[in-house]
């Protein structure tokens, strides 16, 4: 029995003997096969190696936010921009100015030439992945947008603006066409200014002949912009000096431009009819206006006055011209025409030398009228017309002058007229024709207030004075009577 457990026992050491063995040889073949897998991994891992040797560009970022800078002038200021990884290689700054970008750095290197006014007072700080721009002793020249950028195949950037905080500043101030401008055509002035907080714009004007009053253009004066002010279809009164006026909290500033309107010439007779007789003298007055000054003409019946010194003279002065005529016959009678001209054109204004009476100087107060005539020869008739609202015409005959005369003040009121509204019409005769009828001269008549004494309440209370004083009376008579019983 002993000898069989101790069999048994051998068996198993034997068994477990061998399997070790038959373990060990497996591992080994595993080791040889893994060994041989390791070395065809390898010359995987070769190829991999040769492919990580091609150079895969690393994009670069920027890792900072656009923003506004708003510094004083005499500041420093530093423009932010980090960028990653720190490895990227080029990192350039520029700066926008219009359409224009200029070139500062590469890295670290100045790109901008030397006449740049930034050239002296900006640097580079570059520590690891910060690139920053710094400007110092800023002005407002300084101001606008700078560009950070990573050059790479996919360009990256970040713009930063800077803006100057100053008091205004006006760069330009110009007119259309320089300020001289056709009248008729439309006027722009425009006025660029810089400045933080950003300026206001106000306009004024000092016109010629004006006593130098600088005044303020308002909405009636032309239309308005941010910068500019568009004065629609000149005249000559919008000659003068115009001012553009810039201002902010910190201060202001202001410009001026002189506008010249080449105005159309205009000419201006100062009586329509002269009234004079046969080797008396008689004066037309004629004034111009125009840029240039216009050159003035005379013309009789369209043809133009020969100064003769005895029956024609011409006095001019400038844009004023006076024609003296001593008519010597009835053919120096009819239509004188002042006529101004200049480069922009041609203007004419024309007056009669007449021998009929002429009304002037006409003037309503109320009911009265007051007027005058002049007639070189005795008038013979002299008569107001009155016409009410339904056309009814009233005729009213004014007493002929004693003494002759050359020139007759007339004052005349006009009674008995029913209240409403009239048209009067002056005129006068002489030997020669009558006058032209005067413009319509409006009278309004008034119905007169009608005056309301209170007669009733005065005898109201002079009865009850009167009643009052007899019952007074009568008392006191009774008191008298009973005491003499």
């Amino acid at each position: 029995m002993e000898l069989r457990i101790w069999s048994l026992f051998g068996f198993f050491v034997v068994l477990t003997v061998v399997s070790h063995c038959s373990v060990n040889a497996h591992v080994m073949e595993r080791r040889e096969v893994d060994d041989g897998d390791f070395l065809g991994d390898e010359g995987i891992d070769d190829e991999a190696q040769k492919d990580e040797g091609n150079d895969i560009p690393i994009v670069g970022v920027i890792q900072t936010v656009g923003k506004e800078y708003t510094p004083e002038p005499g500041q420093s200021v530093r423009l932010a921009c980090v960028v990653s990884p720190e490895s990227v290689s080029v990192v350039n700054w520029h700066r926008i100015e219009g359409d224009e970008v200029v070139s500062l750095y590469m890295n670290t290197m100045k790109m901008m030439k030397q006449d740049n006014p930034l050239y002296n007072k900006t640097r580079i700080i570059s520590e690891g992945g910060v690139h920053d721009l710094v400007i110092e002793d800023v002005t407002a020249a300084d101001a606008g947008e700078y560009r950070c950028q990573l050059l790479q195949t996919e360009p990256t950037f970040v713009v930063h603006r800077v803006k100057i905080v100053s008091e205004p500043r006006i760069i330009s101030l110009h007119a259309t066409n320089n300020g001289t401008v056709p009248e008729g055509s439309d006027l722009v002035l425009t006025c660029k200014v810089v400045g933080l907080p950003p300026p206001k714009i106000l306009w004024s004007r000092v016109t010629p002949g004006s006593e130098n009053a600088n005044v303020r253009l308002g909405e009636n004066d032309g239309e308005f912009s941010f910068d500019s002010v568009t004065i629609k279809k000149v005249k000559g009164h919008h000659s003068g000096r115009y001012y553009c006026y810039a201002f902010n909290s910190l201060g202001q500033a202001q410009e001026e431009v002189i506008i010249n309107v080449l105005e159309k010439p205009h000419a201006h007779v100062h009586k329509k009819e002269i009234n004079t007789g046969i080797g008396d003298h008689a004066m037309f007055q004629c004034s111009t206006r125009g840029t240039p000054v216009p050159q003035i003409t005379w013309f009789k019946d369209n043809v133009p006055v020969l100064v003769d010194g005895q029956r024609f003279l011409i006095s001019t002065d400038g844009a004023r011209s006076n024609l003296t005529v001593v008519p010597a016959g009835a053919h120096d009678f009819g239509t004188y025409t002042c006529v101004a001209q200049n480069y922009h054109g041609v203007h004419n204004k024309s007056a009669e030398l007449v021998q009929r009476p002429v009304i002037d100087d006409v003037d309503v107060d109320g009911v009265k009228i007051d007027f005058r005539v002049h007639s070189h020869l005795p008038l013979e008739q002299v008569e107001i017309q009155l016409m009410d609202q339904t056309g009814n015409m009233n005729k009213y005959e004014l007493p002929r002058p004693k003494n002759l005369q050359k020139s007759y003040k007339f004052s005349y009121e006009v009674k008995d007229l029913t209240p409403g509204a009239y048209q009067a019409f002056i005129r006068a005769k002489n030997e020669k024709d009558w006058s032209r009828n005067t413009d319509p001269i409006k009278m309004n008549i008034e119905a007169e207030p009608i005056n309301i004494q209170q007669s009733s309440i005065y005898r109201a209370n002079s009865a009850h004075s009167i009643l009052h004083s007899t019952a007074l009376l009568s008392t006191a008579s009774i008191y008298l009577l009973i005491r003499m019983l």
